[in-house]
């Protein structure tokens, strides 16, 4: 978790912060990952960028331990308080124990998600879906 949060402390020290950023708080429910994103817009359109850690764990013998997934992306945000928005992924595994074979796509570094959210005058939430994984990560943020 130590790492985690030097990640992020460098992440949001390299990002440049345009005139409104949005900082969430993101829980992936698939690996109990915690993480956090951060938005950046100006006008109908910005970036987003958004860093998590979990672990897996199936049973007591099939665990994917030390889960790092790193995402990028474009938002794209309407007249009526919703966004959209599309990234790709990246995923660092460290310890694998499966008693079966895992399916190639399951381990694989790079991926893609969708999302989409609303925001209400500081308030937002936003919800990202990675179909090829079947992963998602709910996000909650202030808007400043």
């Amino acid at each position: 978790m130590k790492k985690l949060v030097l990640i992020c402390i460098l992440i949001a020290l390299l990002y440049p912060l345009k005139a409104q950023p949005i900082v969430y708080g993101s829980l992936s429910p698939s690996d109990l990952g915690l993480g956090v994103r951060i938005d950046n817009f100006s006008g109908d359109y910005g970036t987003y960028i958004a860093i998590s850690e979990g672990h897996y764990k199936f049973a007591e013998d099939w665990y994917i331990k030390d889960h790092i997934k790193l995402s990028v992306g474009y938002v794209h945000y309407t007249k009526t308080n919703a966004f959209y928005s599309l990234g790709v992924s990246y995923h660092s595994y460290g310890e694998v124990k499966s008693p079966y074979d895992m399916p190639a796509r399951a381990l694989m570094p790079f991926s893609y998600e969708v999302g989409t959210g609303i925001y209400f005058d500081v308030l937002c939430v936003a919800i990202r879906i990675d179909p090829l994984k079947w992963d998602a990560s709910l996000d909650f943020g202030i808007r400043f």
